[in-house]
């Protein structure tokens, strides 16, 4: 798998790919996807997941970012997928390729999550990339959003997370005021 993936990243970015055989190549990232995806670092199928994810994420990423780009009807469950790679990124090589396109799309997947929940993945992505400005913009987009849905528990994640990149961009007044009001 790590010697080919280098090859179906290079057809995938220079090649028009015929139907069949994109239907087949999403085929086989899904199932990867739906197979390892839910292990977390701590989790005893972590390490098999990544040895396994690791090598194709280019592929997967530029699969995602192509099929989410390119929706005239959307491809049923590639939302889910794509909020599912964006987790795995989060631990294994952080992006926002993946949810810029999402958020980009949302309205056009037939989904019951609010937006927010994409503000809020992308908010973490770029907290783990050090761009604290970015992830205070996205957690207040999601967490107003939360409130307007009367969703207490994921607003106060985001006043969580608020709280933190402020605290690590060494606000901490306001780092306390927003760890107080999530509190409430």
């Amino acid at each position: 798998i790590k010697v080919l993936s280098p090859i179906r990243e290079y057809i995938l970015t220079h090649s028009q790919i015929p139907g069949p055989i994109m239907k087949h190549t999403c085929a086989y990232y899904n199932v990867l996807i739906e197979t390892h995806i839910h292990s977390r670092p701590g989790d005893a199928r972590y390490r098999i997941a990544y040895d396994i994810l690791w090598p194709e994420l280019g592929n997967i990423t530029r699969l995602m970012v192509d099929q989410l780009g390119s929706i005239v009807q959307p491809v049923a469950g590639i939302l889910q997928a794509a909020l599912e790679i964006t987790n795995f990124q989060y631990w294994a090589c952080p992006s926002t390729d993946i949810i810029d396109k999402v958020i980009e799309y949302w309205d056009s997947f037939d989904t019951t999550h609010p937006l927010a929940k994409g503000y809020y993945q992308r908010g973490l992505l770029y907290q783990k990339l050090c761009k604290y400005e970015d992830a205070i913009m996205d957690f207040n987009m999601a967490m107003s959003q939360y409130q307007e849905l009367d969703d207490c528990e994921n607003a106060a994640l985001c006043l969580t997370e608020l709280g933190d990149a402020y605290c690590r961009q060494r606000e901490y007044d306001l780092a306390i005021e927003k760890f107080q009001h999530a509190r409430q």
